[in-house]
Protein backbone atom coordinates (compact mmCIF):
# COMPACT_ATOMS: atom_id res chain seq x y z
CA UNK A 1 0.00 0.00 0.00
CA UNK A 2 1.46 3.45 -1.07
CA UNK A 3 1.26 5.94 1.93
CA UNK A 4 1.03 9.59 1.35
CA UNK A 5 4.16 12.05 1.32
CA UNK A 6 3.24 13.33 5.09
CA UNK A 7 3.22 9.55 6.32
CA UNK A 8 7.04 8.68 6.27
CA UNK A 9 5.87 5.27 8.58
CA UNK A 10 2.86 3.43 9.93
CA UNK A 11 2.49 0.14 11.86
CA UNK A 12 -0.56 -1.54 13.06
CA UNK A 13 -0.08 -4.07 15.88
CA UNK A 14 -1.90 -6.35 17.69
CA UNK A 15 -1.31 -9.45 20.59
CA UNK A 16 -2.85 -11.75 23.06
CA UNK A 17 -0.99 -12.99 25.74
CA UNK A 18 -1.89 -15.78 29.09
CA UNK A 19 0.63 -15.49 31.17
CA UNK A 20 0.34 -17.44 35.09
CA UNK A 21 1.71 -16.73 38.28
CA UNK A 22 3.36 -19.50 41.21
CA UNK A 23 0.88 -19.90 43.40
CA UNK A 24 2.21 -18.54 46.76
CA UNK A 25 4.06 -21.20 49.30
CA UNK A 26 3.04 -22.57 52.34
CA UNK A 27 -0.82 -21.67 52.19
CA UNK A 28 -2.06 -25.12 51.67
CA UNK A 29 0.78 -26.41 54.06
CA UNK A 30 -1.03 -28.57 57.49
CA UNK A 31 -1.46 -26.57 60.28
CA UNK A 32 1.11 -25.57 62.43
CA UNK A 33 1.20 -24.39 65.57
CA UNK A 34 4.81 -21.78 67.05
CA UNK A 35 5.48 -21.84 70.96
CA UNK A 36 4.89 -18.72 73.10
CA UNK A 37 7.67 -19.22 75.79
CA UNK A 38 5.97 -15.48 77.38
CA UNK A 39 2.62 -17.35 77.73
CA UNK A 40 3.56 -20.83 78.23
CA UNK A 41 1.35 -21.13 75.06
CA UNK A 42 0.42 -22.50 71.93
CA UNK A 43 -0.25 -19.53 69.50
CA UNK A 44 -2.60 -19.92 67.20
CA UNK A 45 -2.26 -20.48 63.57
CA UNK A 46 -2.28 -16.83 62.51
CA UNK A 47 -4.14 -17.82 58.69
CA UNK A 48 -6.64 -21.12 58.00
CA UNK A 49 -4.99 -22.60 55.02
CA UNK A 50 -6.90 -23.50 51.67
CA UNK A 51 -7.02 -26.78 51.00
CA UNK A 52 -6.79 -26.25 47.35
CA UNK A 53 -4.89 -23.35 45.69
CA UNK A 54 -4.76 -22.45 41.79
CA UNK A 55 -1.90 -20.39 39.98
CA UNK A 56 -2.72 -16.99 39.17
CA UNK A 57 -3.96 -16.17 35.17
CA UNK A 58 -3.47 -12.92 33.84
CA UNK A 59 -5.17 -12.52 30.06
CA UNK A 60 -4.08 -10.11 27.96
CA UNK A 61 -5.47 -7.95 24.73
CA UNK A 62 -2.97 -4.87 22.94
CA UNK A 63 -3.91 -3.67 19.87
CA UNK A 64 -1.78 0.05 18.73
CA UNK A 65 -0.66 2.03 16.52
CA UNK A 66 2.79 3.54 15.42
CA UNK A 67 3.16 6.51 12.74
CA UNK A 68 6.07 8.86 11.52
CA UNK A 69 5.53 11.90 9.81
CA UNK A 70 6.98 14.40 7.47
CA UNK A 71 10.17 12.91 7.42
CA UNK A 72 10.39 11.74 11.23
CA UNK A 73 10.24 15.20 12.62
CA UNK A 74 6.39 14.11 14.27
CA UNK A 75 5.63 10.29 15.69
CA UNK A 76 2.56 9.20 16.97
CA UNK A 77 1.96 6.10 19.06
CA UNK A 78 -2.02 4.71 20.53
CA UNK A 79 -2.25 1.76 22.82
CA UNK A 80 -4.94 0.16 23.85
CA UNK A 81 -5.43 -2.80 25.96
CA UNK A 82 -7.49 -5.37 28.67
CA UNK A 83 -6.12 -7.85 30.99
CA UNK A 84 -8.15 -9.95 33.13
CA UNK A 85 -6.67 -11.53 35.77
CA UNK A 86 -8.02 -14.42 37.48
CA UNK A 87 -6.94 -16.12 41.02
CA UNK A 88 -5.57 -13.41 42.81
CA UNK A 89 -4.87 -14.22 46.23
CA UNK A 90 -5.44 -12.28 49.10
CA UNK A 91 -6.45 -12.42 52.66
CA UNK A 92 -10.34 -12.08 54.39
CA UNK A 93 -10.10 -10.76 58.00
CA UNK A 94 -12.29 -13.32 60.25
CA UNK A 95 -14.31 -12.29 63.38
CA UNK A 96 -12.43 -12.63 66.54
CA UNK A 97 -14.45 -15.62 67.61
CA UNK A 98 -12.63 -17.93 64.84
CA UNK A 99 -9.68 -20.18 65.48
CA UNK A 100 -8.22 -18.14 62.68
CA UNK A 101 -7.10 -14.82 62.49
CA UNK A 102 -7.21 -13.91 58.76
CA UNK A 103 -7.92 -16.66 56.02
CA UNK A 104 -6.77 -16.55 51.95
CA UNK A 105 -9.30 -16.59 49.19
CA UNK A 106 -8.39 -16.46 45.35
CA UNK A 107 -10.61 -13.70 43.36
CA UNK A 108 -12.64 -14.00 40.37
CA UNK A 109 -12.00 -11.49 37.66
CA UNK A 110 -10.27 -7.92 38.02
CA UNK A 111 -10.24 -6.07 35.26
CA UNK A 112 -7.57 -3.50 33.67
CA UNK A 113 -8.39 -1.64 30.74
CA UNK A 114 -7.01 1.68 28.98
CA UNK A 115 -5.34 4.00 26.61
CA UNK A 116 -2.05 5.30 26.46
CA UNK A 117 -0.86 7.94 23.82
CA UNK A 118 2.38 9.39 23.22
CA UNK A 119 3.57 12.03 20.91
CA UNK A 120 6.67 13.36 20.07
CA UNK A 121 7.31 16.15 17.94
CA UNK A 122 10.25 18.60 16.92
CA UNK A 123 8.55 22.05 16.16
CA UNK A 124 11.57 24.07 15.52
CA UNK A 125 14.86 23.73 13.97
CA UNK A 126 17.22 26.55 13.13
CA UNK A 127 20.39 26.68 11.11
CA UNK A 128 22.36 28.61 13.98
CA UNK A 129 21.79 24.77 16.09
CA UNK A 130 18.69 25.85 18.12
CA UNK A 131 15.95 22.99 18.25
CA UNK A 132 13.03 22.84 20.33
CA UNK A 133 11.55 18.73 20.77
CA UNK A 134 8.75 18.47 22.86
CA UNK A 135 6.74 14.58 23.91
CA UNK A 136 3.31 15.00 25.15
CA UNK A 137 2.27 11.61 26.87
CA UNK A 138 -1.23 10.72 28.07
CA UNK A 139 -2.74 7.59 29.52
CA UNK A 140 -6.33 6.49 30.67
CA UNK A 141 -6.99 3.33 33.15
CA UNK A 142 -10.24 1.83 34.12
CA UNK A 143 -9.68 -0.80 36.81
CA UNK A 144 -13.18 -2.76 37.51
CA UNK A 145 -13.68 -5.58 39.84
CA UNK A 146 -15.72 -7.88 37.92
CA UNK A 147 -16.00 -10.96 40.52
CA UNK A 148 -14.36 -11.81 44.26
CA UNK A 149 -15.51 -15.13 45.46
CA UNK A 150 -18.64 -17.42 45.31
CA UNK A 151 -18.94 -16.33 49.46
CA UNK A 152 -17.04 -12.59 49.11
CA UNK A 153 -18.71 -9.84 47.52
CA UNK A 154 -16.48 -7.27 49.06
CA UNK A 155 -13.04 -7.17 50.18
CA UNK A 156 -11.61 -4.16 52.44
CA UNK A 157 -8.17 -3.75 51.08
CA UNK A 158 -7.46 -1.05 53.71
CA UNK A 159 -8.85 0.86 56.70
CA UNK A 160 -6.40 3.25 57.08
CA UNK A 161 -6.23 1.69 60.94
CA UNK A 162 -9.23 4.30 61.24
CA UNK A 163 -13.67 3.52 61.71
CA UNK A 164 -14.71 6.07 59.37
CA UNK A 165 -12.92 5.45 56.01
CA UNK A 166 -12.27 2.37 54.55
CA UNK A 167 -10.60 1.41 50.58
CA UNK A 168 -13.17 -1.36 48.90
CA UNK A 169 -12.67 -3.61 46.40
CA UNK A 170 -16.71 -4.35 46.05
CA UNK A 171 -18.04 -6.58 42.71
CA UNK A 172 -18.91 -4.49 40.39
CA UNK A 173 -17.38 -1.43 41.77
CA UNK A 174 -14.11 -0.17 40.57
CA UNK A 175 -10.85 -1.12 42.77
CA UNK A 176 -9.91 1.85 45.12
CA UNK A 177 -13.48 2.83 45.83
CA UNK A 178 -13.50 5.02 49.21
CA UNK A 179 -15.84 4.43 51.75
CA UNK A 180 -17.18 6.85 54.50
CA UNK A 181 -19.60 8.48 56.64
CA UNK A 182 -21.11 11.29 54.03
CA UNK A 183 -23.34 14.25 55.48
CA UNK A 184 -27.37 13.38 55.88
CA UNK A 185 -28.83 15.08 53.70
CA UNK A 186 -32.81 15.48 52.65
CA UNK A 187 -34.64 15.01 49.71
CA UNK A 188 -33.83 17.83 48.13
CA UNK A 189 -29.77 17.68 48.97
CA UNK A 190 -29.81 20.14 52.03
CA UNK A 191 -27.20 19.39 55.19
CA UNK A 192 -29.22 18.06 58.09
CA UNK A 193 -28.21 20.01 61.23
CA UNK A 194 -28.06 18.56 64.50
CA UNK A 195 -29.17 20.63 67.57
CA UNK A 196 -25.47 21.76 68.69
CA UNK A 197 -25.72 23.68 65.12
CA UNK A 198 -23.62 21.48 63.58
CA UNK A 199 -23.86 18.92 60.24
CA UNK A 200 -24.94 15.18 60.94
CA UNK A 201 -23.76 11.98 59.48
CA UNK A 202 -25.22 9.10 57.85
CA UNK A 203 -25.36 6.37 59.65
CA UNK A 204 -23.62 3.89 57.32
CA UNK A 205 -20.59 4.05 54.96
CA UNK A 206 -21.42 5.00 51.61
CA UNK A 207 -19.71 5.36 48.21
CA UNK A 208 -17.49 8.76 48.67
CA UNK A 209 -15.39 8.39 45.49
CA UNK A 210 -12.64 6.81 44.03
CA UNK A 211 -8.64 7.16 44.23
CA UNK A 212 -8.04 6.44 40.79
CA UNK A 213 -7.07 9.12 38.33
CA UNK A 214 -9.48 9.81 35.34
CA UNK A 215 -6.28 10.55 33.32
CA UNK A 216 -2.86 11.48 33.56
CA UNK A 217 -0.56 13.59 31.49
CA UNK A 218 3.08 14.20 31.17
CA UNK A 219 4.36 16.96 28.94
CA UNK A 220 8.11 17.52 28.35
CA UNK A 221 10.45 19.48 26.13
CA UNK A 222 14.07 19.76 25.11
CA UNK A 223 16.08 22.94 24.61
CA UNK A 224 19.32 22.60 22.78
CA UNK A 225 21.49 24.72 21.37
CA UNK A 226 25.43 23.48 20.45
CA UNK A 227 26.29 22.76 23.78
CA UNK A 228 23.51 23.28 26.09
CA UNK A 229 20.38 21.17 26.68
CA UNK A 230 17.58 22.83 28.83
CA UNK A 231 14.86 20.49 29.95
CA UNK A 232 11.49 20.69 31.91
CA UNK A 233 8.81 18.03 32.48
CA UNK A 234 4.91 19.11 33.42
CA UNK A 235 2.74 15.87 35.31
CA UNK A 236 -1.07 16.17 35.24
CA UNK A 237 -3.13 14.28 37.64
CA UNK A 238 -7.08 15.05 36.81
CA UNK A 239 -10.03 13.61 39.19
CA UNK A 240 -9.45 10.70 41.03
CA UNK A 241 -10.37 11.48 45.14
CA UNK A 242 -8.18 11.66 47.87
CA UNK A 243 -9.26 11.77 52.41
CA UNK A 244 -7.11 14.80 53.54
CA UNK A 245 -6.48 14.02 57.03
CA UNK A 246 -3.84 16.69 57.93
CA UNK A 247 -6.38 19.25 56.81
CA UNK A 248 -8.94 17.51 59.34
CA UNK A 249 -6.18 17.59 61.90
CA UNK A 250 -5.18 21.22 60.99
CA UNK A 251 -8.78 22.36 61.00
CA UNK A 252 -9.93 20.73 64.25
CA UNK A 253 -6.74 22.52 66.01
CA UNK A 254 -7.77 26.04 64.34
CA UNK A 255 -4.38 26.38 62.62
CA UNK A 256 -5.38 26.56 58.55
CA UNK A 257 -7.03 30.00 56.67
CA UNK A 258 -9.93 27.61 56.00
CA UNK A 259 -10.93 28.36 59.78
CA UNK A 260 -10.85 32.22 59.90
CA UNK A 261 -14.07 32.74 58.98
CA UNK A 262 -17.06 32.47 61.49
CA UNK A 263 -14.49 32.74 64.69
CA UNK A 264 -17.17 35.56 66.33
CA UNK A 265 -19.92 33.24 65.27
CA UNK A 266 -21.72 32.08 61.92
CA UNK A 267 -24.94 29.97 61.27
CA UNK A 268 -24.44 26.63 58.54
CA UNK A 269 -26.42 26.22 55.82
CA UNK A 270 -28.77 23.63 56.06
CA UNK A 271 -31.75 22.20 57.34
CA UNK A 272 -33.04 20.65 61.15
CA UNK A 273 -34.57 17.30 61.82
CA UNK A 274 -37.57 18.93 60.68
CA UNK A 275 -37.12 20.72 57.55
CA UNK A 276 -36.73 24.25 58.81
CA UNK A 277 -33.99 26.08 58.22
CA UNK A 278 -31.25 26.21 60.83
CA UNK A 279 -30.76 29.18 62.68
CA UNK A 280 -28.67 28.42 65.52
CA UNK A 281 -25.06 30.12 65.50
CA UNK A 282 -21.84 28.63 66.93
CA UNK A 283 -18.63 29.04 66.63
CA UNK A 284 -15.44 28.25 63.65
CA UNK A 285 -14.11 26.22 67.06
CA UNK A 286 -17.43 24.32 67.36
CA UNK A 287 -17.97 23.71 63.69
CA UNK A 288 -15.26 22.26 62.77
CA UNK A 289 -14.25 20.10 66.62
CA UNK A 290 -17.87 19.05 65.98
CA UNK A 291 -17.40 17.49 62.08
CA UNK A 292 -14.30 15.62 63.56
CA UNK A 293 -15.69 14.39 66.37
CA UNK A 294 -18.51 13.17 64.09
CA UNK A 295 -16.36 11.82 62.27
CA UNK A 296 -18.20 13.18 59.05
CA UNK A 297 -15.26 11.63 55.95
CA UNK A 298 -17.15 13.77 53.22
CA UNK A 299 -15.86 16.99 54.85
CA UNK A 300 -12.20 16.41 54.28
CA UNK A 301 -12.64 14.38 50.63
CA UNK A 302 -11.10 16.11 48.07
CA UNK A 303 -10.37 16.46 44.13
CA UNK A 304 -6.99 15.20 43.64
CA UNK A 305 -6.02 16.92 40.43
CA UNK A 306 -2.96 18.82 40.16
CA UNK A 307 0.01 19.90 37.95
CA UNK A 308 3.52 20.44 38.80
CA UNK A 309 6.49 21.32 37.41
CA UNK A 310 7.83 17.47 37.58
CA UNK A 311 11.88 17.91 36.91
CA UNK A 312 14.37 20.70 35.01
CA UNK A 313 17.83 20.23 33.94
CA UNK A 314 20.22 22.12 32.51
CA UNK A 315 23.16 20.06 31.22
CA UNK A 316 26.67 21.29 29.23
CA UNK A 317 28.18 18.68 26.34
CA UNK A 318 31.84 18.90 26.65
CA UNK A 319 33.11 19.03 23.28
CA UNK A 320 35.20 15.69 21.63
CA UNK A 321 38.25 18.03 21.77
CA UNK A 322 37.97 18.39 25.32
CA UNK A 323 38.16 14.72 25.58
CA UNK A 324 40.28 13.92 23.10
CA UNK A 325 43.09 12.42 25.81
CA UNK A 326 40.57 10.91 28.02
CA UNK A 327 38.92 7.39 27.41
CA UNK A 328 35.73 9.32 27.48
CA UNK A 329 33.19 9.52 23.83
CA UNK A 330 31.47 11.61 25.36
CA UNK A 331 30.54 13.71 28.98
CA UNK A 332 28.06 15.97 30.20
CA UNK A 333 27.59 17.61 33.50
CA UNK A 334 23.74 18.59 34.64
CA UNK A 335 22.10 20.82 36.70
CA UNK A 336 18.81 18.70 37.88
CA UNK A 337 15.75 19.63 39.88
CA UNK A 338 13.12 17.82 40.80
CA UNK A 339 9.76 18.27 42.43
CA UNK A 340 10.13 22.09 41.87
CA UNK A 341 6.81 23.37 42.77
CA UNK A 342 3.02 22.51 42.84
CA UNK A 343 1.43 24.66 39.84
CA UNK A 344 -2.29 23.57 40.50
CA UNK A 345 -4.14 21.67 43.50
CA UNK A 346 -7.53 21.67 45.18
CA UNK A 347 -6.16 20.17 48.69
CA UNK A 348 -4.82 23.67 50.20
CA UNK A 349 -1.09 23.55 50.24
CA UNK A 350 -0.64 19.52 50.84
CA UNK A 351 0.16 17.29 47.79
CA UNK A 352 -2.94 15.07 46.87
CA UNK A 353 -0.17 12.09 45.87
CA UNK A 354 1.42 12.22 49.18
CA UNK A 355 -0.15 8.34 50.35
CA UNK A 356 -0.89 7.18 53.73
CA UNK A 357 1.30 4.07 53.19
CA UNK A 358 2.40 2.09 50.53
CA UNK A 359 0.13 -0.22 50.29
CA UNK A 360 -3.47 -0.26 48.96
CA UNK A 361 -4.11 2.97 51.21
CA UNK A 362 -3.81 5.07 48.25
CA UNK A 363 -6.54 8.06 48.17
CA UNK A 364 -5.62 8.13 52.12
CA UNK A 365 -3.73 10.99 53.10
CA UNK A 366 -3.16 12.01 56.90
CA UNK A 367 0.12 13.46 58.90
CA UNK A 368 2.63 13.10 55.82
CA UNK A 369 5.84 15.05 55.27
CA UNK A 370 6.07 18.20 52.79
CA UNK A 371 6.63 17.05 49.13
CA UNK A 372 10.49 17.36 49.01
CA UNK A 373 12.56 19.33 46.30
CA UNK A 374 15.68 18.16 45.08
CA UNK A 375 18.35 19.92 43.98
CA UNK A 376 21.91 18.53 42.50
CA UNK A 377 24.51 17.89 39.84
CA UNK A 378 24.62 14.86 37.96
CA UNK A 379 28.23 14.01 35.30
CA UNK A 380 27.41 11.23 32.97
CA UNK A 381 30.61 9.48 31.10
CA UNK A 382 30.58 6.95 28.14
CA UNK A 383 33.35 4.93 27.53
Amino acid sequence: VKLPKAITYLKVRGSFASVGAPIPKNLSSNKTYEWDPATSQWKLQTYRPLPKLYPERTNSWEAGLNAKFFNNSLSLEVTWYKANTRKQTFQVPLSGTAVYATMYAQSGNIENKGVEVAFNATPYISESGFQWDTQLNWSKNINKVISLTDDTKEQILSDASVSFLKIVAHEGGAYGDIYGYAYQRDDNGNIIIGADGVPLRTDDMVLLGNNQPKWMMGWSNTLSYKNFVLNFMFDMRYGGDVYMGSIRAGASSGNLEMTLDGRDGMVVPGVLADGTPNTKSITAQAYWNGLSSNNVTEAYMYDATNIRLRELSLGYNFPRTMLAKTPFTSARLSFVARNLFMIYSKTKGFDPEAAYTSGNAQGIEYGSMPTMRSLGFNINLAF
